[in-house]
């Protein structure tokens, strides 16, 4: 299955499929389907499923965060 990094954050209905790697402080959107691997700092997109960097500016995951992501 898949191999997930650090502060992960998955929307609800996001589909993993197959032996993929998810890098560390990645978004999956809600309803997204990641069939390769994503790398570090980035976010995949329901509407395209396609890996895009993340801005640079804030932190994906900040102490006292709710721990779960609403659909883009």
């Amino acid at each position: 299955g898949p191999t997930l990094g650090n502060h992960v954050l998955l929307g609800t209905g996001a589909t993993l499929v197959g032996p993929i790697t998810i890098g560390n402080q990645v978004l999956i959107g809600a309803g997204a389907t990641v069939v390769r691997d994503v790398p570090d700092e980035h976010r995949v997109t329901p509407s395209t499923s396609t890996a895009t960097p993340r801005p640079q500016k804030a932190p994906l995951v900040t102490p006292g965060d709710a721990q779960h992501v609403r659909g883009e």
